[in-house]
């Protein structure tokens, strides 16, 4: 055994070894030196002593370049004897070496070039000129080693085995031959390389014909760069030469990499850093590509598309960047950008661009071998009201600033974002090749290499790499398993058009103005089934119907009580009765508030009856709102009951309360027959007016008439499809629209409606156990309650249920769960002025969520700013058309005219929904976000001014600016940064914090409320003076901050951790005497605590008693009683059945 050896294994052993003075030390406290390794000790004493002690050996201080311990080193020099060199690898090789080990499919960062040699080859003559290189070249003898330590080191050995494998392929037809060829580069792009041995290339020599080779060379990107690949490919032909003719030849002295290893480890990173860090300012996430579908496994599969311009565009192109003093990459760039920004409907995208890396300062760096490229975020602002010589500048001046900084790694530039570490700073990357790579020949004619092409993975989505000699050529790599072929050639056709567009426009264009993709000549919407609703249809009608065929069937169950559908009809016609008599009729408004239970459907159904429309107010909402909305509306009743009606003071004079006993005699000396008096309702009279969140700061009334219900109810039946037998929940207040389908379906198609209360539908274990107990066949909810159910369930099969989720965009890991939990599982869309849901889309997959296609009677229009159709594929506002629309804003007629115009294709009335779409396979679109300010939360629309609005009344609050920020679980939720007025210096935060949460308690509904409040002195504004909202900080809860408490007890420790997982929050910045509501909880969050206290900790709270143990000091007291008390209870048990001695010991 050589010592080196022997020190490696005392090292395994953690015995030490050192020498003082001429005197061998061993350091041993665990007694893990055996007998073997002691006498090795004592044999090789003198040799380990001289080993320490002698100057000339190599040490780890004669490698000022590597970053090792004394013992790694140690280790090291035993496996590696003929090292030459150590020194710490590149942050950009680092990088390469960690995604190569991360991609099981070998192929990440392997770049092949093969080339065609015409001539006579001398096979050995060739394998010498590669050895020649070698040798030369100690980039070509470089290895990695510490790949599991803190850093990653290249390491040059003295010499690495070499040889070139040959094929003779000539006896073959010239296809076979090819086909062959082909087989070995695809095998030896799968082999990968062992990063520990050098050196990390191959080469291959393939006989096709007598005169007629091709040679394949791969290598590891780690060691070179692109720009490293004629300087070989010249140097392996003049070593040919030279071996073959006998002609020396005279290369100087090759510039060592450790040349630049030394420039890096000079620089003074702080400027740089602070350059990104402002750059980058902002951005959470790599800019979006729609039409990527989630990365699923490390393994990556490559394909490539491919195209290019002709000679005489190419031309044009050169001839523009030369006008335009730029270069064409910058219009590749450009183009690129301009592509990103269609797709994804931003102003602002951001893509990898590669950078030579190679400083002009360090001698001989330009023919020097190594990796010196970086891939670094180019950030583009594609403002629509720019001119396209304004942005092509922009991206110029960008280039250069961005430049200067490029040498920081991609690991420390992505630090200096938003953005995680376990998630790429950019989706794509764009790499212009500008060096020469063709037309090498030897000295003499005998030999000429033509046609050298390159093959080379990165590990992104999508890599473009372009090249210009005679034409500009592109080729598009993409991950197979992230995005399809259909897209990557839809991609790249729209990248040519645009590209040959450039040079055929003005620069002085304004982007909004011009269309650098010809839209093609096609319709320019897509329609649902036409189907003509005939009056028959309407609601009312259709339960009539049931109520003849099936009269003693159950149609709602409410309370424990089951109604039939005579039963619930005689309700109805008791109720329109008794309404007539109040003089209510055609054209009337009426309000509802009432909590949920059989009066409330029967009460909305008996309005319809006598031709008036019902405004539902919620029993959650502020007094003020609800004063705003009777006021608005001028509604001419309030149907209420009991305690409610005391709360309606502010128009008593309007209050039909059911429950005083005028109302419910009347109501019980009514007739059970309808009044013929009473005028049913006509198709295009209102149904209803449903007020949602409007920007101006104040609700909006939206009026939905009979013929836009029938239609979507129809529409409904038909998919995702309701049929008599099914079993329907309703869970959702009738504020919000969903609850339409909820309570009218089911009686629409002779189903059954369950009508359950808060108590269980905010109570995932109470409605878990109510589906179960009573069947039910059809849910239809919001993600976010879905999201609930999805932690409280211990279903362990699929579920007999048609799930319907809307009112938000469904996250795609929600969508996975559903998929494999459900029956069928719904995508639903559709804005409130276009009735409920206007798309309807089945998830088989979970690989990309659509909105579906528009359902009976319905258009879609996906359209650009001037209101011209966008192209397929590429994102544009979506603009419904069809039976659905509603008759507009209530007394709103300048805010109706503004959202509902005349299409200028059709002239028919279009509804803009301020919803980003594009059109995907089989005419179904995808959802990609909003135009505007408007935001959803729990499924309930926002308008952000509203929010504002309310906040900006409070004398507290000098300035505010409400945004939506994700909470980590796809989900959203409001945070207010607000400046404060000097009446706020009285009052510290908590009381501060109380002050505003109360004023919102009067004016918005609680969903409506931001979950955290930042205080801003320094607002961060943009160039044009307006609030920087992406510069905003993230929520830190800055204003709900009080003196912090530490959890004394076990109980309060888990309860810190829970809070800490359901708010997003470090446990260390939950005090146990904080509110959860101030740390940002609000219901939904409130109750899935109370779902999981059930669950770990067996307490059952209910959800308005764990509203007042709002601090974990205060829960936490109850889990201990509530346990406590189960704990005596459970020993009474025992006490009955055990004696008492026995007693005693239980406890």
């Amino acid at each position: 055994m050589n010592i080196f050896n022997l020190l490696k294994q005392l090292k395994e052993r953690d015995v030490s070894v050192g020498v003082e003075g001429e005197k061998l030390k061993v350091y041993d406290p665990e007694n893990n030196l055996t007998p073997e390794l002691l006498q090795s000790l004592k044999e090789k004493k003198q040799e380990i002593i001289h080993f320490f002690s002698n100057s000339d050996e190599l040490t780890k201080s004669d490698f000022p370049l590597a970053d090792l311990t004394r013992e790694l080193f140690t280790e090291i020099h035993a496996e590696y004897t003929d090292l030459q060199s150590i020194m710490i690898a590149t942050p950009m090789q680092s990088g390469m070496i960690f995604q190569s080990l991360m991609d099981k499919s070998n192929a990440a960062y392997t770049v092949q070039l093969s080339g065609e040699l015409v001539g006579v080859i001398d096979e050995k003559a060739f394998e010498a000129a590669w050895l020649h290189l070698i040798e030369r070249h100690e980039i070509l003898r470089t290895c990695f080693v510490g790949l599991g330590e803190k850093r990653i080191h290249q390491l040059v050995r003295k010499a690495a085995a070499f040889s070139v494998q040959y094929h003779d392929l000539s006896s073959y037809n010239r296809t076979l031959a090819y086909e062959q060829l082909d087989a070995i580069k695809q095998a030896d792009r799968e082999q990968g390389f062992d990063l520990k041995v050098p050196p990390l290339m191959r080469v291959q020599l393939v006989k096709l014909d007598t005169e007629l080779y091709q040679f394949i060379w791969s290598y590891h990107h780690a060691l070179l760069d692109g720009w490293c690949n004629p300087i070989v490919i010249q140097e392996v032909m003049a070593f040919y030469q030279e071996v073959v003719n006998g002609t020396p030849v005279v290369l100087g002295e090759p510039a060592k990499y450790e040349n630049f290893i030394r420039w890096l480890k000079s620089r003074n990173t702080d400027k740089s850093k602070l350059f990104w860090r402002e750059t980058l300012s902002g951005l959470s996430e790599a800019a979006p590509l729609p039409f990527l579908k989630p990365a699923k496994t490390l393994t990556s599969h490559y394909e490539k598309c491919s195209f290019s311009l002709s000679e005489e565009q190419s031309r044009n192109l050169a001839q523009l960047a030369q006008k335009e003093k730029c270069t064409v990459n910058v219009l590749l760039q450009f183009a690129w950008a301009y592509l990103l920004s269609q797709y994804s409907a931003r102003q602002d995208v951001h893509f990898g661009v590669t950078v030579s890396g190679r400083p002009a300062e360090l001698v001989g760096v330009e023919n020097m071998l190594g990796l010196f490229i970086n891939s670094i975020p180019l950030c583009v602002s594609v403002d629509k009201t720019s001119t396209i010589r304004a942005v092509l500048d922009h991206i110029h001046r960008t280039n250069m600033e961005c430049n200067e900084h490029s040498y920081l790694s991609y690991s420390d530039i992505q630090k200096q974002s938003d953005i995680p570490a376990n998630k790429p700073l950019f989706e794509s990357l764009v790499i212009f090749e500008n060096y020469p790579s063709d037309g090498v020949a030897g000295d003499d004619s005998s030999v000429r290499l033509t046609q050298l092409n390159s093959e080379e993975d990165t590990n992104f989505a999508l890599t473009l790499y372009a090249s210009m000699a005679e034409k500009l050529e592109v080729d598009l790599h993409f991950q197979t398993a992230r995005i399809s072929l259909e897209n990557v050639q839809s991609v790249v056709e729209y990248l040519q058009q645009i590209l040959i567009s450039l040079s055929q426009v003005s620069m002085e264009e304004i982007i909004s103005e011009v269309s650098l993709i010809p839209v093609p000549k096609t319709k320019a919407f897509i329609a649902g089934e036409t189907k003509e609703i005939n009056a028959k249809s309407g609601l009312l009608a259709q339960f009539e119907h049931y109520v003849g065929m099936t009269p003693d069937k159950v149609a709602v169950v409410c309370d424990g009580h089951a109604f039939t559908y005579k039963q619930l009809s005689e309700r109805i016609n008791k109720m329109a009765n008794m309404l007539h008599t109040q003089g209510l009729g055609a054209g009337d408004l009426v309000s509802v508030y009432l909590p949920r239970n059989i009066e409330l459907l029967t009460s909305m159904l008996a309005i319809q009856k006598v031709g008036a429309a019902y405004v539902p107010l919620s029993t959650n909402y502020p007094i003020d709102r609800i004063a705003y909305m009777l006021e608005h509306s001028k509604a001419k009743r309030v149907i209420t009951s009991g305690d409610l009606a005391l709360e309606l003071e502010i128009c008593a004079d309007r209050v039909l309360d059911l429950s005083a006993s005028n109302i419910v005699t009347a109501l019980e000396g009514s007739s059970v027959a309808l009044n013929n008096e009473i005028q049913l309702p006509a198709p295009d009279d209102l149904m209803y007016v449903i007020y949602t969140s409007g920007s101006t700061g104040k609700p909006k009334g939206v009026c939905i008439s009979h013929n836009n219900v029938a239609n979507f109810l129809h529409a409904m039946e038909q998919s995702p499809g309701l049929s008599s037998q099914d079993r329907l929940l309703a869970i959702t207040p009738i504020s919000f629209d969903i609850s339409v389908l909820e309570l009218y379906l089911p009686l629409y198609v002779g189903a059954t409606v369950h009508i359950v209360d808060e108590k269980i539908s905010k109570d995932s274990g109470k409605l878990v156990s109510y589906i179960e107990q009573n069947q039910i066949s059809c849910v239809q909810a919001t993600p976010a309650t879905w999201t609930m159910l999805e932690g409280q369930s211990n279903w362990s099969t699929v579920q007999p249920i048609k799930a319907l989720c809307g009112g938000e965009a469904l996250p795609l890991h929600l969508a996975t769960k559903m998929v494999s939990r459900y029956e069928e599982v719904w995508n639903m869309y559709g804005p409130t002025e276009a009735t409920v849901w206007v798309g309807a889309h089945r998830i088989d997959n979970a690989d990309t969520i659509s909105i579906g296609t528009p359902i009976l009677n319905t258009k879609f229009h996906v359209l650009n700013d001037k209101l011209k159709p966008v192209v397929p594929g590429m994102s544009g506002e979506l603009y419904i058309s069809g039976a659905g629309l509603a008759k507009g804003y209530l007394n709103e007629p300048e805010l109706t005219t503004e959202r509902f115009l005349s299409s200028p294709e059709s002239g028919e009335l279009i509804y803009k929904t301020g919803d980003v779409v594009r059109q995907i396979s089989n005419n179904a679109y995808q959802y990609l976000g909003r135009v505007d300010e408007q935001v959803k939360v729990r499924g309930y629309r926002i308008e952000l001014a509203e929010v504002e609005s309310a906040l900006i009344q409070n004398e507290l609050i000098e300035f505010v600016v409400v945004k939506a920020v994700s909470n980590g679980d796809d989900f959203s939720q409001l945070v207010a940064y607000c400046e404060l007025t000097p009446a706020s210096n009285e009052y510290d935060n908590l009381d501060l914090l109380q002050k505003v949460k109360a004023h919102l308690n009067e004016t918005l509904p609680e969903y409506m409320h931001p979950a955290y409040f930042e205080i801003i002195e320094n607002w961060p504004l943009t160039p044009s003076g307006k609030v920087d909202k992406k510069a905003l900080p993230k929520p830190e809860i800055s204003l709900a901050l009080e003196e912090y408490v530490a959890p004394n007890t076990d109980t309060e420790h888990s309860l810190v951790a829970l809070w800490s997982e359901l708010l997003k929050l470090e446990p260390s910045k939950i005090s146990v005497t904080s509110s959860f509501f101030l740390l940002g909880g609000n219901s939904l969050l409130l109750m899935r605590l109370v779902s999981r206290l059930r669950e770990q900790f067996s307490v059952d709270i209910e959800l308005e008693e764990a509203m007042e143990l709002s601090s974990i000091r205060l829960l936490a007291e109850k889990v201990d009683d509530y346990q406590k008390s189960n704990a005596l209870s459970d020993i009474s048990k025992v006490s009955d059945v055990l004696a008492e001695d026995e007693v005693e010991e239980a406890i």
